[in-house]
């Protein structure tokens, strides 16, 4: 049996994947592999408006180049930014700062998120976008995935994969959802 499909959506060493139906939200489930934080311009997402969590090693990163890519997310719809890795901590900042410039914060309902998750595992990061990840009144309804984004480790990117396909099945197991009908 092979997987889902892998979609290349921009440079080489990227791709986007679905991963699972719905999270306990109803929003579709992806895996994106990104070489680095500059590759995410040339890639399509697959919503207006969605949440992630990102898991990167940026210790050491210029400012500038994480508030680029906090920008490129924002402006592509990611309304929850749960961060991941080494350094996770300045890049939730660069996503509060970018969200700031875009007026994010000036109505509680229409804010974005920025989540740090230093000290945990991947699975409770990948856990916290599955179950609890609820953005802002004003995105609800249009907050339609859930992207979990591995950046420069391909070996992050398959743990995502296998993570959120597993919760994915077990959460329609739990519903009855994808069973045929007797």
């Amino acid at each position: 049996m092979s997987g889902p499909p892998s979609f290349d959506f921009g440079p080489a060493g990227t791709s986007l994947e679905r991963v699972g139906a719905a999270d306990c939200f109803g929003r579709e489930l992806f895996v994106l592999g990104l070489p680095s934080l500059a590759s995410l311009s040339a890639v399509e997402l697959p919503a207006s408006r969605f949440a992630c969590v990102v898991a990167c090693d940026v210790e050491g990163v210029r400012r500038e180049t994480l508030l680029a890519f906090a920008r490129v997310l924002i402006s592509r719809g990611a309304v929850i930014v749960s961060s991941w890795g080494a350094g996770c901590g300045e890049l939730a900042e660069a996503v509060e700062e970018a969200a700031a410039g875009v007026g994010a914060f000036d109505s509680p309902d229409r804010a974005i998120a920025a989540t740090v998750h230093a000290g945990e595992r991947l699975d409770e990061a990948l856990d916290f976008l599955f179950r609890d990840a609820l953005p802002a009144p004003a995105w609800d309804a249009e907050c339609r995935a859930a992207v979990a984004i591995a950046v420069g480790h391909p070996e992050w990117a398959s743990r995502m994969r296998a993570w959120l396909g597993a919760a994915a099945e077990e959460a329609d197991e739990e519903t009855g959802e994808g069973e045929e009908p007797e």
